[in-house]
């Protein structure tokens, strides 16, 4: 979010050089206990593609995706994909949301999440990031500290938008 107002102020960023410069650190969080139906309602109401789910420390445990919840939903996902393509939120519609809580077997966050996880800490070079996002073919990747304690989430967006003399 960061990089999309400064480039919309034509600000030019400089000396960018590792995870923790272009992070997004404001990521929706939730705990393996976490009913599926609050998921659908966090990812709906904040626009969300993915949220990390944390023990009660903060220590990263798993993530779930907007992907990784219509795949649980496998009778019913051209209609979802539908739904989700055409930007209408799921809480509006009311008759599927219901179809969709009672052919789930998935009760809670530890149900649903992917655990086998690629991190990078805060203090890694962009480089690694690209690298480890190129080799395992990722989107974003959760950043965490020594501890396993979340701390965000980089995207290829932000790497993309990075000038590329920061990076080497």
């Amino acid at each position: 979010m960061l990089f999309r107002s400064l480039s919309k102020h034509h600000v030019t960023v400089q000396n960018v050089r590792f995870v923790s410069d272009i992070m997004e650190r404001n990521m929706d969080r939730v705990h393996p206990e976490t009913p599926i139906a609050e998921i659908v309602k966090v990812i709906d109401l904040h626009k969300v593609h993915r949220v990390a789910v944390v023990d009660h420390q903060d220590k990263l445990l798993g993530m779930i995706s907007d992907k990784d919840l219509f795949a649980k939903f496998s009778s019913h996902r051209v209609h979802l994909w539908s739904l989700l393509m055409s930007k209408v939120p799921i809480l509006k519609s009311a008759k599927l949301y219901e179809e969709i809580l009672k052919v789930s077997n998935a009760k809670t966050a530890s149900d649903i999440m992917k655990k086998d996880l690629v991190t990078i800490s805060e203090d890694a070079p962009i480089w690694e990031a690209i690298k480890r996002m190129t080799e395992h073919r990722l989107k974003r990747l959760p950043v965490i500290d020594d501890h396993g304690i979340f701390r965000g989430l980089i995207s290829r967006d932000s790497v993309l938008r990075v000038d590329r003399k920061s990076v080497v």
